[in-house]
């Protein structure tokens, strides 16, 4: 029987660190290996592969671009015979100009050098950076392909690349790239190759990578669309994990033919590298938005949790609903993890000393059951730490999911250093009246402030990871106290809308997280906070809420949506929401002042931004930047005072 070429084909993710040359090469070595047992032949792997993608300020070292090539060379060595393997890697010319080069290379011989960009220092997302522009909502769909097609060329002034590689130099091919397989010539090129402007052949492959966020899905739908439509054979792949700290890659796999995906995998694999090849068999789950949220932060956790070596995490938990999600999620992390790496995730505990007795776990053992009973204590510990103005409704909250997560609880009151604090100031100054008429603000902020001390202690004392559980919403407009919530390493629900992050809630006090294994884990205790309106709890009458403070989330968000994603101006975004049919009880005149306050809170908290722990991209980017000393929208908002609206009349 006459076997298929395509047959012997793989795409592979690779789960990599940056600049960890060793770590890197192992996997893809491991990666390699396993898929030859499979009957493989040639192994495509994602851009960049060897070094990781964001390198930042080392691509500027030499030193270390020269160790990337030496651990090609290292990685050459271990290729089977009569195999075939492309691996992405910043490469240096003989001009010293930095590539972000391709390689396809057997045990013996490099056979072909592809280029990606001229020079790798220009950023490495150039090639999607145009869509978010309003240019690209007046393209159609032929001249976006296009453009996405030919927007790296268009930057190329170098005809060709000189690299000497083990004392031979090699010239990066223009042209189709020809490999033999089965004693078959099969002609392909390289989607986004700036030399060989993907012209087809028999075969295209597509290793560029791109990391996870809901609004860069639509484009790689899109750009996946485009290609599929335009070549016969269409195999890509994509790195995978949290590689730099806050961008997540999903890793995703896919096989085309005549247009249509015959395989692909499942996104946010906990594993360390995957391939598939046309005789795989998919499994895949059906998730919903929620859910692929859910676990694409987990693995985020997960990964920086591995990646530092830290014996854990460590939160505030204030009984409210991001301090609730970021527990959850630290635990769900664990849960991912185990269901999918079995007996593997014993031995990466065992790397950080957290002992577990392996033998505890079965086949059919219940993952979220075991990692609340044995892992839960030794990875999460809280602190519930109560001021004058805290309620029992938090402290009840807090506590019950505290249990039902089976973490690390401690009930800390913290009424008294308050006091202490406040007292000092007060003798400190004795003719400022201060109070809550005078002075609502800072007794606000020394409450959010006070907290930090004991739980940042708990922190460094276990070695665990001080989360902040600041959101996407309220980060732009900097509704949070600085060196109080917002302090900690990492923040895992930044890239989160409010509005959103409530929903997300409810999904997993309901339905619950569903596993690999189609387990669900329900956490039930989330459940009040379902109706719960949202309070920072800093003011003692209790009747402080967050959205009374700002503005409703859903209108907030929308808001942002248009003002970061759309970069209209304030009189445009009044303008797109009145069309909304979801904000038509809002009065114009009260619109009007919801959008100002948005610009004005985001234009002061620029500073505040720039200090916020890192946060995963799961929306969309959570950097926007101003100038700090600006008034960037000032003569916006003028405009936006100007605008006549029929609500004025009345006034």
């Amino acid at each position: 029987m006459q076997v298929n070429v395509m047959e012997k084909i793989a795409v592979g993710s690779i789960k990599t660190t940056v600049a960890n040359l060793k770590l890197n090469c192992e996997r893809i070595v491991s990666c390699m290996n396993d898929s030859k047992k499979e009957g493989i032949e040639c192994l495509f792997l994602p851009e960049l592969c060897i070094s990781g993608v964001n390198l930042k300020d080392l691509i500027y070292m030499p030193s270390f671009v020269d160790k990337c090539k030496e651990a090609l060379l290292e990685l050459q060595k271990s290729i089977p015979d009569s195999f075939i393997l492309g691996v992405g890697l910043p490469l240096r010319s003989t001009l010293n100009i930095t590539y972000n080069a391709y390689v396809i290379m057997n045990k013996d011989e490099i056979l072909y050098i592809d280029l990606f960009d001229d020079s790798i220092a220009k950023n490495l997302f150039e090639r999607i950076n145009f869509i978010m522009s309003p240019l690209y909502e007046r393209l159609s769909e032929k001249q976006r392909f296009k453009a996405l097609s030919q927007i790296e060329i268009a930057r190329c002034n170098v005809k060709s690349a000189k690299f000497e590689i083990d004392s031979k130099i090699h010239i990066a091919k223009r042209g189709d790239i020809i490999i033999n397989i089965l004693n078959k010539e099969v002609k392909l090129s390289l989607f986004g190759s700036r030399l060989n402007k993907c012209k087809g052949g028999d075969l295209v492959i597509s290793p560029c990578t791109s990391y996870y966020s809901t609004s860069l899905k639509n484009v790689r739908e899109y750009v996946q669309k485009s290609i599929l439509n335009t070549y016969e054979n269409v195999f890509s792949c994509n790195i995978l994990g949290n590689e730099n700290g806050n961008l997540i890659y999903d890793g995703l796999l896919t096989i085309s033919k005549s247009g249509k995906t015959i395989h692909r995998n499942n996104l946010f694999s906990f594993k360390d590298y995957n391939f598939i090849h046309i005789k795989s068999e998919d499994n895949l789950q059906a998730l919903s938005t929620y859910q692929i949220h859910t676990k694409a932060i987990a693995l985020g956790l997960f990964d920086y949790m591995i990646k530092t070596r830290a014996d854990g995490f460590a939160l505030s938990l204030s009984g409210g609903a991001d301090s609730a999600l970021c527990a959850t999620l630290v635990i769900l992390s664990h849960v991912y993890a185990l269901d999918e790496l079995k007996q593997d995730y014993f031995a990466l505990m065992k790397k950080l000393n957290i002992n577990l007795d392996a033998s505890l776990y079965k086949e059919d053992t219940n993952a979220f059951e075991y990692i609340k009973t044995y892992v839960a204590p030794k990875i999460l510990v809280c602190a519930y730490q109560a001021t004058n103005s805290s309620g029992s409704e938090t402290y009840n909250i807090a506590s019950t999911l505290a249990k039902e997560l089976n973490c690390e609880f401690h009930n800390f009151n913290i009424a008294n250093i308050v006091d202490s604090y406040t007292n000092l100031i007060k003798e400190s100054l004795p003719n400022i009246e201060i109070n809550w008429q005078t002075q609502d603000l800072a007794l606000q902020n020394i409450q959010a402030r006070t907290r930090l001390p004991s739980v940042w202690m708990l922190a460094n004392i276990k070695n665990r990871l001080l989360i902040t559980t600041s959101n996407m919403s309220e980060g732009i407009v900097g509704y949070c106290t600085m060196d109080g919530d917002t302090a900690g390493s990492l923040c895992p629900i930044g890239g989160l809308p409010k509005s959103y992050l409530l929903k997300l809630i409810e999904e997993l006090a309901t339905l619950g997280a569903t596993l690999l294994s189609n387990t669900r884990c329900k956490i039930e205790s989330l459940l009040p906070l379902v109706t719960k309106a949202p309070t920072a709890e800093l003011r003692p009458t209790g009747e402080q809420t967050d959205e009374g403070d700002l503005m409703p989330y859903q209108l907030l968000d929308t808001i942002k949506t248009y003002v970061y994603d759309r970069h209209l101006p304030p009189v445009d975004v009044y303008n797109e929401i009145r069309e909304l049919a979801q904000f038509t009880d809002i009065p114009n005149t009260k619109l009007k002042a919801y959008i100002k306050k948005f610009f004005v809170m985001c234009q002061r908290a620029q500073w505040k931004r720039e200090r916020l722990a890192p946060a995963f991209y799961i929306f969309s980017r959570t950097d926007y930047s101003l100038s700090v000393l600006s008034s960037s929208f000032d003569d916006l908002i003028k405009d936006l005072d100007n605008f006549f609206v029929i609500d004025d009349i009345k006034d």
